[in-house]
Protein backbone atom coordinates (compact mmCIF):
# COMPACT_ATOMS: atom_id res chain seq x y z
CA UNK A 1 0.00 0.00 0.00
CA UNK A 2 1.44 3.37 -0.93
CA UNK A 3 1.22 6.60 1.06
CA UNK A 4 -1.86 7.89 -0.81
CA UNK A 5 -3.85 4.76 -0.10
CA UNK A 6 -2.75 4.84 3.53
CA UNK A 7 -3.97 8.44 3.92
CA UNK A 8 -7.32 7.57 2.31
CA UNK A 9 -7.68 4.57 4.65
CA UNK A 10 -6.84 6.67 7.72
CA UNK A 11 -9.31 9.36 6.57
CA UNK A 12 -12.05 6.74 6.06
CA UNK A 13 -11.46 5.28 9.52
CA UNK A 14 -11.58 8.80 10.99
CA UNK A 15 -14.89 9.55 9.26
CA UNK A 16 -16.32 6.20 10.36
CA UNK A 17 -15.32 6.89 13.98
CA UNK A 18 -17.01 10.32 13.82
CA UNK A 19 -20.25 8.75 12.52
CA UNK A 20 -20.18 6.07 15.23
CA UNK A 21 -19.56 8.70 17.93
CA UNK A 22 -22.45 10.84 16.64
CA UNK A 23 -24.89 7.90 16.51
CA UNK A 24 -23.88 6.76 20.02
CA UNK A 25 -24.37 10.22 21.53
CA UNK A 26 -27.79 10.53 19.82
CA UNK A 27 -28.87 7.17 21.24
CA UNK A 28 -27.74 8.16 24.73
CA UNK A 29 -29.63 11.46 24.65
CA UNK A 30 -32.72 9.63 23.34
CA UNK A 31 -32.55 7.25 26.30
CA UNK A 32 -32.33 10.22 28.67
CA UNK A 33 -35.44 11.76 27.13
CA UNK A 34 -37.28 8.43 27.34
CA UNK A 35 -36.34 7.98 31.01
CA UNK A 36 -37.50 11.51 31.90
CA UNK A 37 -40.74 10.96 29.97
CA UNK A 38 -41.36 7.70 31.80
CA UNK A 39 -40.82 9.36 35.18
CA UNK A 40 -43.14 12.24 34.19
CA UNK A 41 -45.87 9.82 33.12
CA UNK A 42 -45.53 7.90 36.36
CA UNK A 43 -45.85 11.16 38.33
CA UNK A 44 -49.02 12.07 36.40
CA UNK A 45 -50.35 8.58 37.15
CA UNK A 46 -49.66 8.99 40.88
CA UNK A 47 -51.44 12.38 40.88
CA UNK A 48 -54.40 10.98 38.94
CA UNK A 49 -54.68 8.12 41.43
CA UNK A 50 -54.94 10.60 44.30
CA UNK A 51 -57.66 12.54 42.45
CA UNK A 52 -59.60 9.35 41.68
CA UNK A 53 -59.33 8.21 45.29
CA UNK A 54 -60.72 11.53 46.53
CA UNK A 55 -63.50 11.33 43.92
CA UNK A 56 -64.85 8.24 45.64
CA UNK A 57 -65.34 10.08 48.94
CA UNK A 58 -68.26 12.17 50.18
CA UNK A 59 -68.17 15.88 49.37
CA UNK A 60 -68.13 16.92 53.04
CA UNK A 61 -68.24 15.37 56.49
CA UNK A 62 -71.65 17.00 56.99
CA UNK A 63 -73.10 15.47 53.79
CA UNK A 64 -72.34 11.86 54.68
CA UNK A 65 -75.43 11.33 56.84
CA UNK A 66 -77.75 13.53 54.81
CA UNK A 67 -77.97 16.37 52.30
CA UNK A 68 -76.99 19.96 52.99
CA UNK A 69 -79.20 22.77 51.71
CA UNK A 70 -77.00 25.72 52.65
CA UNK A 71 -73.24 26.15 52.20
CA UNK A 72 -72.97 27.19 55.86
CA UNK A 73 -73.84 23.61 56.78
CA UNK A 74 -70.54 22.45 55.25
CA UNK A 75 -67.32 22.05 57.21
CA UNK A 76 -65.70 25.35 58.14
CA UNK A 77 -62.26 23.75 58.53
CA UNK A 78 -60.92 21.65 55.68
CA UNK A 79 -58.92 18.77 57.16
CA UNK A 80 -59.24 15.23 58.41
CA UNK A 81 -61.43 14.96 61.46
CA UNK A 82 -60.00 13.76 64.75
CA UNK A 83 -59.06 10.11 64.53
CA UNK A 84 -59.21 9.92 60.73
CA UNK A 85 -55.98 8.77 59.16
CA UNK A 86 -55.18 7.69 55.64
CA UNK A 87 -56.49 5.44 54.05
CA UNK A 88 -59.65 5.70 56.16
CA UNK A 89 -60.64 9.15 54.85
CA UNK A 90 -64.39 9.49 54.36
CA UNK A 91 -64.73 12.88 52.64
CA UNK A 92 -62.83 15.04 50.15
CA UNK A 93 -61.54 17.65 52.59
CA UNK A 94 -59.73 14.96 54.61
CA UNK A 95 -57.10 15.15 51.86
CA UNK A 96 -56.22 18.76 52.75
CA UNK A 97 -52.53 19.00 53.66
CA UNK A 98 -52.20 15.25 53.15
CA UNK A 99 -48.65 14.24 52.30
CA UNK A 100 -47.73 10.70 51.42
CA UNK A 101 -44.83 9.04 53.05
CA UNK A 102 -42.41 8.06 50.29
CA UNK A 103 -43.07 4.38 50.84
CA UNK A 104 -46.64 4.76 49.54
CA UNK A 105 -45.59 6.11 46.14
CA UNK A 106 -42.49 4.08 45.37
CA UNK A 107 -42.40 2.65 41.85
CA UNK A 108 -40.07 -0.07 40.59
CA UNK A 109 -39.13 0.79 37.00
CA UNK A 110 -36.41 -1.68 36.09
CA UNK A 111 -36.17 -4.37 38.72
CA UNK A 112 -33.38 -2.58 40.57
CA UNK A 113 -34.16 1.14 40.33
CA UNK A 114 -36.91 2.60 42.48
CA UNK A 115 -38.41 6.02 41.98
CA UNK A 116 -39.78 7.56 45.16
CA UNK A 117 -42.62 10.02 44.60
CA UNK A 118 -43.94 12.41 47.23
CA UNK A 119 -47.53 13.59 46.94
CA UNK A 120 -48.99 16.67 48.61
CA UNK A 121 -52.70 17.57 48.45
CA UNK A 122 -54.42 20.89 49.12
CA UNK A 123 -58.20 21.46 49.34
CA UNK A 124 -59.76 24.91 49.05
CA UNK A 125 -63.27 26.27 48.75
CA UNK A 126 -63.39 28.10 45.42
CA UNK A 127 -65.61 30.74 43.90
CA UNK A 128 -68.72 29.58 42.05
CA UNK A 129 -67.76 31.74 39.07
CA UNK A 130 -64.00 31.17 38.96
CA UNK A 131 -62.50 27.85 40.10
CA UNK A 132 -59.04 29.43 40.24
CA UNK A 133 -60.14 31.95 42.89
CA UNK A 134 -59.96 30.65 46.45
CA UNK A 135 -62.98 31.64 48.54
CA UNK A 136 -62.85 32.62 52.21
CA UNK A 137 -66.43 31.45 52.58
CA UNK A 138 -67.93 28.00 52.26
CA UNK A 139 -69.18 27.26 48.76
CA UNK A 140 -70.60 24.31 46.87
CA UNK A 141 -67.20 23.86 45.17
CA UNK A 142 -63.93 22.48 46.51
CA UNK A 143 -60.73 22.40 44.49
CA UNK A 144 -58.21 19.62 45.02
CA UNK A 145 -54.64 20.45 44.01
CA UNK A 146 -52.28 17.48 43.87
CA UNK A 147 -48.53 18.08 43.65
CA UNK A 148 -46.21 15.18 42.88
CA UNK A 149 -42.44 15.43 42.94
CA UNK A 150 -39.41 13.18 43.10
CA UNK A 151 -35.66 13.58 43.39
CA UNK A 152 -35.52 11.73 40.05
CA UNK A 153 -37.46 14.60 38.44
CA UNK A 154 -34.55 17.02 38.70
CA UNK A 155 -33.95 19.19 35.63
CA UNK A 156 -30.44 18.43 34.41
CA UNK A 157 -29.87 21.98 33.15
CA UNK A 158 -31.14 24.04 36.08
CA UNK A 159 -30.63 21.49 38.85
CA UNK A 160 -34.12 22.25 40.21
CA UNK A 161 -36.65 19.61 41.09
CA UNK A 162 -39.71 19.47 38.82
CA UNK A 163 -43.23 19.11 40.18
CA UNK A 164 -46.36 17.79 38.48
CA UNK A 165 -49.48 19.73 39.54
CA UNK A 166 -53.00 18.53 38.74
CA UNK A 167 -56.17 20.27 39.87
CA UNK A 168 -59.81 19.27 39.90
CA UNK A 169 -62.98 20.80 41.29
CA UNK A 170 -65.60 18.83 43.22
CA UNK A 171 -69.07 20.31 43.37
CA UNK A 172 -72.00 19.45 45.58
CA UNK A 173 -75.45 19.39 44.05
CA UNK A 174 -78.54 19.31 46.24
CA UNK A 175 -82.09 18.75 45.04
Amino acid sequence: MNTGQMLITIGAIFLLSLVILRVTSTLLSTNDVLDRSKIGLLAVSVATSAIEEASGKAFDENTIAGPASDPNQLSSVLRAESGEIYPAFDDVDDFNEFKTSPKLDTVDISGSAFIVFQTFCIIDYVSDNDPEQVSNQRTWNKRLTVKVTSADMTDEYTGRQDTIILKTVYSYFHF
